[in-house]
Order: C-alpha cells, then sequence, then structure tokens
C-alpha cells in the first residue's frame, strides 16, 4: 500500500518510515501539511492511506483534513499525536492513534477502515441504491464551507426525525394520505442534498405501494440508511 506521512518533526518522521517500511508500505513522507497538498497535486493522489499528525505548524488538523479530502475523497485519513486531543481536533479523519504505535496497530487499523469501506459499499448494494450521490455532494461542497454544509445535513437530519414518527403514526392509523405527505417531504429534502439511498426508501413509501407490512419494513430502513448516510459524512469532515 502506498503510504503518505505527514509529520513535521524529523526524528518522528524518520523511525515512521523505517518502521512502516519494513512492515510493507511504500512511503512518501511531507514535513507539513501544505507541502503534502503540493506532493498530491504533483502525484495525482494515488495513494491508499495518510497518516498525519495533529500538531504542526501551518496547515493542521481539520483544515488539513478538508483539503486533503478535495484531493482525495474517498482515502483513510489517519491521525496520530503523542496526546490525547479532544475528537474536534481531529475531525474530518476517519480515526486517531496515539504515539507511540506499533506498525500492528497501524495495520490493523487501516484493515479495520477498509472493511468498514467495504460494509458501506455492501449496504449499499444490498438497498438497490448509492447511499450519497458523489456528484451532488462535491458540488455542494464547491459552493459552501464545511461549517455550512454540516449547518444543512444536520437541520435535514432534525426533520427526519420528525418524518419518521408522522410516517409511524400515520402507519398505525392507516393514513395514507400523512404517509404520502411526509415520505414526499423525505424524498424531497434529502434528494437535494444527494442522498440517494434516503431519497429511494422516501419514494418508495410515498408511492403506496405494498402491504401494509411491506410499508413498515421500508420505514424501518430509513434510521439504518441515515446512520450510514452519517458515517459516510464524518468521513468527510461533517459534524451532523
Amino acid at each position: 500500500m502506498r503510504l503518505l506521512l505527514i509529520d513535521d518533526d524529523e526524528l518522528s518522521r524518520s523511525v515512521l518510515e523505517l518502521t512502516l517500511s519494513a512492515a510493507g508500505y511504500e512511503i512518501v513522507a511531507a514535513e507539513s501539511g501544505e507541502s503534502a497538498m503540493d506532493c498530491l497535486r504533483m502525484q495525482g493522489g494515488r495513494f491508499d492511506v495518510v497518516l498525519s499528525d495533529l500538531q504542526m505548524p501551518g496547515l493542521h488538523g481539520p483544515e488539513l483534513a478538508a483539503q486533503l479530502r478535495t484531493v482525495i475523497p474517498d482515502v483513510p485519513l489517519i491521525a496520530m499525536s503523542g496526546s490525547q486531543p479532544a475528537p474536534e481536533r481531529y475531525a474530518g479523519f476517519h480515526t486517531f492513534l496515539p504515539k507511540p504505535f506499533t506498525p500492528e496497530e497501524f495495520s490493523g487499523a487501516v484493515r479495520h477502515l477498509k472493511e468498514e469501506e467495504q460494509s458501506e459499499r455492501e449496504a449499499a448494494v444490498s438497498a438497490g441504491t448509492e447511499v450519497l450521490n458523489e456528484a451532488v455532494f462535491a458540488q455542494l461542497a464547491s459552493m459552501m464551507r464545511p461549517q455550512q454544509m454540516s449547518e444543512l445535513f444536520a437541520l435535514a437530519y432534525t426533520e427526519l426525525g420528525t418524518h419518521i414518527d408522522r410516517m409511524q403514526a400515520a402507519l398505525t392509523q392507516g393514513d395514507a394520505a400523512a404517509l404520502e405527505a411526509s415520505a414526499h417531504a423525505l424524498k424531497g429534502g434529502f434528494g437535494i442534498l444527494g442522498a440517494s439511498e434516503l431519497r429511494a426508501l422516501g419514494a418508495r413509501l410515498e408511492s403506496g405501494t405494498g402491504t401494509a407490512a411491506d410499508q413498515a419494513a421500508t420505514l424501518a430502513e430509513i434510521p439504518l440508511a441515515a446512520e450510514r448516510l452519517r458515517r459516510m459524512l464524518t468521513a468527510r469532515g461533517l459534524q451532523v
């Protein structure tokens, strides 16, 4: 696997290069967030994983993660530090490793992230649609700051809870019109954000097809789909 290593401390960087190279990783090292971004642009983002120190001068932390995402949106980002930071300090990274760590611990973290990614793909396939429309997400990201996007999705999730309650009540009462109205609102709200799986589930309920048991099963899928989407958004640096 090809690893982009970012650390401003020369000794730490050298030790990590030595130990991780011995573990089979091809290492490209950068001494700052800025030089890492230059490296990515020159090499076309051809990396399998990024390992970055959190406490560096200049570009670091969530700001670095957000910039990395613009070039390598689907590559796992692992943060590291000699002290335990608050979670918001490594927002946008997939996971955190405290220094020092062994090559086995690093490989285990990479393997876990890859397994999670595979699970997300399998869940999307089983649902018959993608979780998130990447083209729509990229367009939104080009128009808004990450904080604005986080607030937008947070609002959608707040409304989702209301829609689920209303649809559950409509199913219990046999109120097809109320079910259709809430499902339509869910479909439209998440559809415009590129949340394809939630949009599809809303459309299925809006259509009114299937038995009451079928509709209840579809409604039960919505919180699971919402959690899958939440994990994807978190991996892209949004706090929802």
